[in-house]
């Protein structure tokens, strides 16, 4: 019966590693939009474009005027946001980290979509969405051998 419990424990373990492992690989880059008058925004098409590959990544601003990319590769990004009645706005050098969360809040200022606005963004950012220091230490957990005992 101890071996059974045993090896499902292992199962699970090892099934774990797996899921944190797949989700550790990858970045996203969160933030919120705001008009200048600092009222939220919602509806803003936002796009993630990696500044080294040219893969972009889409979604759009909630009710809130949140907006949330995941499933990023490490990497550098431009963040653009476009509205109709705003000028586009791009951020650049936005660092997206492997297991980490980037924010990259925006101020939409008003004016026609043909004009633009870049801002660059610092070299590297804190992870202020969450306490995660570092996925390394589940890693050198989870890569321990795992004990079967023989049934008898």
């Amino acid at each position: 019966m101890l071996s059974r419990v045993s090896l499902r424990c292992s199962l699970c373990i090892l099934a774990l590693a797996g899921v944190c492992q797949a989700q550790s690989q990858y970045g996203s880059v969160t933030g919120s939009v705001t008009d200048p008058s600092l009222a939220k925004v919602s509806g803003v098409a936002i796009r993630a474009t990696n500044e080294a590959s040219n893969l972009g990544f889409s979604t759009e601003t909630r009710e809130s005027g949140e907006y949330l990319i995941g499933g990023l590769i490490p990497g550098v990004y431009t963040v653009t946001a476009t509205k109709a009645g705003f000028k586009d706005l791009r951020l650049t050098g936005i660092v997206v980290p492997a297991g980490n969360v980037a924010r990259a809040d925006m101020q939409l200022t008003l004016g026609a979509t043909t004009e633009s606005v870049t801002v660059s963004a610092p070299g590297v950012q804190l992870n202020t969405e969450s306490g995660t220091v570092a996925p390394s230490a589940l890693a050198q957990y989870l890569e321990m051998p795992a004990t079967i005992m023989p049934s008898g």
